[in-house]
């Protein structure tokens, strides 16, 4: 994992210069600039900052919220121990880091703040899982060596809490 002396994970804040970030993805891109603040402000989504502390700048980004997925879409080694029919994930909906940044292990400290907050919610709110919804094949790879697996019936990834909390003992 990258060395996170100088960064800090932290809520996203209104004066964040999100101009200047750039992951690559136009549509990722977009979101962090346009979008992120109204989806905060409407209560639609958290969204939280990897800040670089040297550059004063933003150098990746993830967004959760909350959703319920149906039990029949959950492999039955899982669902057969539910009690009901629909069961509480957290949501990443966006995990983005800039391109500056990339090929230092940021995405995985992201993705590492994401499983820690996952737990902690979890004592404050029902949360069976965490799910993410892939938006390429090379992401589909970068959640899958997380142990992440595929729901039977669409592209969505899921993780268990419990399997979360196995990566942290």
């Amino acid at each position: 994992m990258a060395e996170l002396e100088n960064y800090l994970i932290r809520p996203y804040q209104k004066g964040d210069n999100k101009h200047s970030f750039s992951c690559g993805a136009p549509h990722l891109d977009h979101y962090f600039s346009a979008v992120l603040s109204q989806d905060i402000k409407r209560n639609l989504a958290a969204g939280y900052v990897l800040w670089d502390g040297d550059d004063m700048t933003v150098a990746g980004y993830f967004t959760i919220s909350s959703i319920h997925i149906v039990l029949d879409q959950i492999p039955a080694q899982y669902s057969k121990k539910l009690p009901y029919n629909e069961v509480p994930f957290l949501l990443l909906g966006r995990l983005a880091v800039d391109q500056g940044y990339k090929g230092r292990g940021l995405g995985k400290n992201l993705l590492m703040s994401v499983f820690e907050l996952t737990c902690r919610l979890k004592a404050q709110m029902g949360i069976w899982g965490l799910a993410v919804d892939p938006i390429d094949q090379e992401a589909e790879k970068f959640y899958s060596k997380f142990d992440f697996q595929k729901l039977p019936a669409d592209k969505r990834m899921f993780i268990t809490v419990q399997s979360i909390e196995k990566l942290f003992r």
